[in-house]
């Protein structure tokens, strides 16, 4: 856990501002979930802007939940297919 959550602080935004960091990085930062919550956090918590403002975030943590859901049914239903594949094979 260690090695999944150092980077997310460190790309989030919380620990060095996304604005002064090189373009790799930045594209990396725009890859992790925790970066588009917390700027969705500031924005609601800190900042006290209308809920309008903070759509786009929604939508990009919308989109990981959509392709996180669907590559674990992927992985379930590939999974499921070769339980039973080698359990017909033991009998």
């Amino acid at each position: 856990a260690l090695f999944i959550v150092t980077p997310a602080f460190i790309f989030s935004g919380l620990t060095y501002p996304l604005w002064a960091m090189p373009g790799i990085y930045g594209f990396v930062a725009e890859l992790i979930p925790y970066t588009h919550f917390l700027s969705g956090f500031v924005k609601l918590s800190i900042m006290n802007v209308p809920f309008k403002y903070v759509i786009p975030e929604i939508f990009y943590l919308l989109l990981f939940l959509i392709v996180a859901v669907g590559v674990t049914i992927i992985a379930l239903k590939h999974h499921i297919k070769k339980t039973i594949t080698i359990s017909q094979g033991v009998s």
